[in-house]
């Protein structure tokens, strides 16, 4: 069965300002399994080669240019950098990860300081010591702005994150029929399991998408779900899909933390 391997490069660019400081903003979002693709078994992976941050932070007062004698040892230097930076007025970005099944994990922050006119830090020293930084199919980069007793950013600062990514395609030849048709649709859960997927014996693909922002919905193969008893879609995003590579014509039926939860419902054939 012969594999055939695409490339391309997707540039990162993201603004963080005032208005959306303190809420998690995704910078990077790879690949995956399209549903709408006719190939039924092609997966995206990212590679983050070019990941930094221009900072301009206008509404804290000026950091101190730190005054290091001649001779002192980098140890040293390190340390007189980091009690300057640490008792200087300022915010933090913090840099967030997380996948399908996980939530947002915290992988490192740093200082947020009035540096005039602005600064350059270099984010992908931050997540690897290697060339790249490899990211999987259903993975997310996120960042946000931590108040550290400081406030947080105001009309006039900004933190442009910038970069590039290149991304594969893997492809297989696919097996079996096309999908010729499909259904769409939007559907509720509540904390009482309900079937939200019927059986259907010509199904050949199905995804199921968790809308909410702050509920979790369990899935089971059975036709009552228990929380965290199966397949959990975390919130913002959480998804699940059937394909050729785990087929199943069964019913599916779910149960959320909270009421009126909203779920994507696609189903193809």
């Amino acid at each position: 069965m012969t594999q055939e391997t695409y490339n391309r490069s997707v540039q990162i660019i993201e603004p963080i300002t005032a208005a959306n400081a303190s809420q998690i903003t995704v910078i990077y979002d790879s690949g995956y399994v399209s549903p709408f693709d006719m190939t039924q078994s092609l997966k995206f992976y990212g590679f983050i080669t070019d990941l930094r941050a221009r900072i301009d932070i206008r509404s804290l007062p000026e950091s101190e240019i730190p005054d290091i004698p001649l001779g002192t040892s980098r140890t040293s230097k390190a340390e007189i950098v980091r009690e300057l930076e640490y008792g200087s007025a300022r915010y933090e970005l913090e840099l967030l990860i997380r996948n399908t099944y996980s939530g947002w994990m915290s992988l490192f922050n740093f200082s947020l300081l009035n540096r005039r006119p602005f600064y350059v830090v270099d984010l992908l020293s931050y997540l690897s010591n290697q060339p790249a930084f490899a990211m999987a199919n259903d993975a997310r980069l996120g960042v946000r702005v931590l108040d550290v007793g400081f406030g947080t950013m105001q009309a006039g600062d900004s933190v442009n994150i910038f970069g590039a990514a290149r991304e594969e395609v893997t492809s297989l030849p696919s097996e079996g029929d096309l999908i010729t048709q499909s259904a769409e649709r939007t559907a509720t859960v509540g904390t009482g399991s309900e079937v939200i997927l019927a059986a259907a014996p010509v199904r050949k693909q199905a995804v199921i998408v968790n809308r909410s922002e702050t509920a979790t919905v369990t899935l089971s193969y059975q036709p009552m779900a228990t929380p965290d008893d199966g397949i959990v879609l975390y919130p913002g995003g959480g998804a699940y899909e059937i394909n050729r590579t785990n087929l199943y014509r069964g019913l599916i039926s779910a149960i959320s933390t909270e009421a009126n939860t909203a779920l994507s419902i696609a189903e193809f054939f």
